[in-house]
């Protein structure tokens, strides 16, 4: 998505993007860069109908025979 003419310092055009980091505005005339604070409800998310992990699996290999 863009924001047009939304730079403060060039007044050029901001692209909203977002990464593993957050969301960011990166400035497509000057490169200029600006974090942006995570939105509501943005993070981490609980898994839906998750199960706990049972106990440890043990695989035994008779390595003599």
């Amino acid at each position: 998505m863009f924001k047009l003419r939304g730079c403060p310092k060039c007044h050029g055009d901001l692209y909203v993007g977002e990464d593993i980091y957050g969301t960011y505005l990166s400035c497509v005339q000057c490169g200029r860069y600006f974090a942006v604070a995570d939105a509501p409800g943005r993070g981490i998310r609980p898994v839906p109908d998750a199960q706990p992990a049972g106990p440890p699996v043990v695989v035994e290999y008779d390595l003599a025979a």
